[in-house]
């Protein structure tokens, strides 16, 4: 994958694997519309069928208002066949390599399966970049319904409790990708919708470095390290027959 360092960074983010609840979050759809793909002749593969499409991270270029920007599509989280840790690594190597930051982080959600796996994706990828990344979030509902689609409010009152307080968290950046199955991209709605999402990333001010990502890290494995030393510390006491 190759990056254009003199161009700002997208990153797409989401959750994809073989399992019914998992199946195609819709970023890499999102990417191509973003890019401008005609679906016969897609930059970013997608299929509805069981399976993850997205295994590495590829890239291209998306203008917005003759600006040029690099998108990178990542591998969906929760991968059956990868797990997650994997790939937040490979999303790691990302950041390391823009050397400008990355101006924004799409993270692509299905509006129509507000889950348990959901939240998990949020607390997931929530934890792994660090509140650093919080002004450079954008989260994207993908597959939204007709209704939902034509009106936020809609949308934004479908949205359980952790979604919404997440929205919150992330100065209330959020946008609908057109579902392509009910909105072709001639439509004033398709259009609309996906202005709102290049004007949101154009809103953001600042970048997130790997300096950041890495600030995290070490955090979350001081974190990590002292949990376990409390764990052994408590075991061994109790092993002992002393008390707390």
């Amino acid at each position: 994958m190759e990056l254009n360092a003199e161009h700002p960074v997208v990153l797409l983010i989401g959750k994809t694997g073989k399992h019914l609840i998992f199946i195609c979050a819709g970023k890499s759809t999102l990417g191509n519309f973003l890019v401008g793909a005609p679906q016969d002749n897609e930059l970013f593969p997608t299929s509805a069928k069981m399976e993850t499409v997205t295994k590495e991270c590829s890239a291209g270029i998306m203008l917005i208002d003759d600006v040029q920007y690099n998108i990178v599509d990542t591998p969906g989280l929760f991968d059956t066949e990868q797990g997650s840790n994997p790939i937040l690594e490979k999303i790691s190597e990302v950041v390391n390599k823009c050397a400008h930051g990355v101006k924004a982080i799409l993270i692509v959600f299905e509006a129509q399966r507000f889950t348990d796996e959901q939240r998990n994706v949020l607390d997931k990828i929530r934890t792994f970049l660090g509140k650093d990344a919080t002004n450079n979030i954008i989260l994207v509902f993908s597959k939204a319904n007709r209704v939902q689609t034509n009106n936020r409010n809609v949308m934004k009152r479908d949205c359980v409790r952790t979604v919404s307080s997440f929205i919150q968290v992330i100065g209330n950046r959020w946008g609908i990708s057109p579902n392509p199955d009910i909105f072709s991209p001639d439509e004033e709605t398709f259009r609309v919708r996906l202005r709102e999402i290049k004007d949101l990333i154009i809103s953001i001010q600042g970048v997130y470095t790997t300096t950041q990502l890495e600030k995290n890290r070490n955090l979350m494995k001081l974190m990590a390290a002292t949990a376990i030393t409390a764990i052994v510390f408590t075991f061994g006491v109790i092993l002992d027959g002393g008390a707390l």
